[in-house]
């Protein structure tokens, strides 16, 4: 079961850890890839630079006391809620093609990431998923803002593919600065 308090960190994290500095890399690459030519790839190497840290940080600083159990527990809601996660976004990107608005799929999948959270957050107990999922939804204003204007998909997709990116690597890094809980774990 994984355990949580201010004054002794959390056991449990390095999956939770892994997951998002791997969808933060994502996010980071979707984010700068339709960039400048001369920028993108040097951020995206730069991106791909920061999730290898996170993930050589978290296997060195976080462990895995009670991931099992909690995945038993879990395994079930986790599936239909990330089921219902990637149906959300298909029916975006097919609505938004129909409409032939494409520069308001990046925002719109971002309401549907961040609102997967809220689930997951009850199911895991880990409250901090819901300041991610509003944080989230708070971006995706903003891309769907963007796109209201008329900016175009490199700067909806840019704009919100960067912050999600930086959400997920603030997370590790709350993890990586709570530490576990116990001295002596799974690592």
């Amino acid at each position: 079961m994984t355990t949580m308090s201010r004054a002794t960190g959390r056991d449990g994290s390095r999956g939770s850890a892994w997951m998002m500095a791997g969808f933060g890399l994502l996010w980071w690459l979707a984010g700068t890839g339709g960039l400048s030519a001369g920028v993108s790839p040097v951020l995206m190497g730069l991106g791909a630079v920061a999730a290898v840290v996170l993930f050589v940080a978290s296997a060195r600083r976080l462990n895995r006391t009670g991931e099992q159990e909690m995945f038993q527990r879990t395994g079930r809601v986790f599936m239909l809620v990330n089921l219902g996660q990637v149906a959300g976004i298909f029916v975006v990107v097919a609505v938004a093609n129909l409409l032939d608005a494409q520069t308001w799929i990046p925002p719109m999948i971002t309401v549907v990431v961040g609102i997967h959270f809220l689930p997951l957050a009850k199911a895991f107990g880990m409250p901090e998923f819901r300041w991610i999922a509003w944080i989230f939804v708070a971006v995706a204003v903003l891309g769907a803002c963007l796109a209201a204007i008329g900016l175009p998909l490199p700067v909806t997709l840019g704009t919100v593919g960067i912050a999600c990116a930086l959400v997920l690597w603030g997370y590790v890094g709350w993890l990586l600065r709570i530490g576990p809980a116990t001295a002596a774990g799974d690592r």
